[in-house]
């Protein structure tokens, strides 16, 4: 036999909860009401649980994402380090400054932006243990079968007329991305 225990008002209060909490979950809702049981609140604080932890899980995804448009053909970005795009690039340079004479050097790169098959960087290569730091180089570099080669280097002479240089340069390479030069 079950023995109510309370006032008849109170019996009619769960009777109440129970028919509301009835109706909330055929909508797929939970409400907490004090008088619920332990086992529903711990049921909602697991599902919040995992609510949180999938939003957040999305959201660093979100935030993980490199510095390269969704679109990387419609504006000029900087390939993440490490990345195959900029390793490609950086091999590109390499060539070009085994040619001069420079073949053991650590690039550091201050400025690099890629639109499409086009790209500038600035690279201050220096040697392995950073004790020797070599002439700072710019240049232009374009992708042709999936090997990057350097077009041209930017004069480094005192004097050069920088703004007359870019001006010149985009003459002679007008498919080459305003986007991608110094400002």
């Amino acid at each position: 036999m079950i023995q109510a225990r309370g006032s008849t008002d109170q019996v009619k209060k769960s009777a109440h909860t129970a028919t509301e909490s009835k109706a909330a979950i055929d909508c797929g809702m939970r409400i907490w009401h004090p008088a619920s049981n332990s086992q529903t609140l711990t049921s909602m604080k697991t599902q919040l649980g995992i609510l949180s932890l999938l939003a957040t899980i999305f959201l660093g995804g979100c935030a993980s994402v490199t510095n390269q448009p969704a679109n990387p053909a419609t504006h000029a970005y900087t390939p993440a380090k490490g990345s195959p795009e900029r390793t490609a690039i950086l091999a590109g340079v390499r060539e070009a400054m085994a040619k001069q004479g420079t073949k053991k050097a650590v690039l550091v790169v201050p400025y690099l932006k890629v639109h499409g098959d086009w790209a500038w960087i600035q690279v201050n290569p220096q040697s392995a243990d950073g004790k020797q730091h070599y002439e700072s180089q710019s240049g232009l570099l374009r992708e042709k079968a999936k090997k990057w080669a350097l077009l041209e280097w930017m004069p480094a002479e005192d004097g050069t007329d920088y703004k007359k240089y870019f001006h010149d340069l985009k003459a002679k390479y007008p498919a080459a991305p305003a986007d991608i030069f110094p400002k």
